[in-house]
């Protein structure tokens, strides 16, 4: 855990509001774009954000540092995205309106390439079975470990490794098969 949220954990669990509200303004953003891609509704994402936020404050003496907080608080959330799918009978859906930051030095004509096949990326990930888009967007987005993706799904460590290879080798065919690009990842 990066030391500036260990200090801030510990003061919030003293009952300091401030160091909470902290924590808070740095993880919001990531929590909101968690939700969204999972609910893709701005809305409902922003309350659920909320809620996420407020169950991290009411739960927070419990927390026992076995994670990182970014960890645990994406667990929260992640566990409240999936109660509210099961009420709500809705598909999951990651990332659809990820935006990926522009690379302002690539010419124009590359830029558009880059985003139509950024775009096609994201539709395939689509396609794939819920365990395995959340395990390579938690890997592969979010650079967490097995270990943490693990915690945050509840499921073995084995089980992960084994969606992680599964959803790149669908995610690998439905490109090929599908969008037109070979097997080195380029578009044909």
């Amino acid at each position: 855990m990066k030391e500036e949220d260990l200090d801030l954990v510990l003061r919030a669990q003293a009952g300091d509001e401030r160091a909470f509200e902290t924590l808070v303004e740095h993880y919001h953003i990531k929590v909101f774009h968690l939700l969204l891609g999972l609910v893709r509704d701005h809305g409902v994402a922003e309350e659920l954000t909320q809620e996420a936020l407020v169950r991290a404050w009411r739960y927070l003496k419990g927390f026992k540092f076995r994670s990182g907080f970014w960890t645990w608080l994406y667990r929260i959330a992640y566990r409240i995205a999936l109660d509210y799918m099961r009420l709500k009978s809705l598909r999951p859906y990651f990332f659809d309106e990820w935006e990926p930051p522009a690379d302002v030095t690539a010419e124009p004509v590359e830029y558009v390439l880059q985003k139509e096949r950024e775009k096609k990326l994201l539709a395939a990930l689509q396609e794939l079975p819920l365990p395995q888009r959340a395990a390579l967007i938690l890997y592969f987005f979010e650079g967490l470990s097995y270990q943490e993706i693990a915690w945050i799904t509840r499921r073995r460590i084995g089980t992960v490794r084994t969606d992680l290879h599964r959803g790149k080798k669908r995610l690998r065919q439905l490109l090929v098969e599908k969008w037109g690009f070979n097997n080195e990842g380029e578009q044909e």
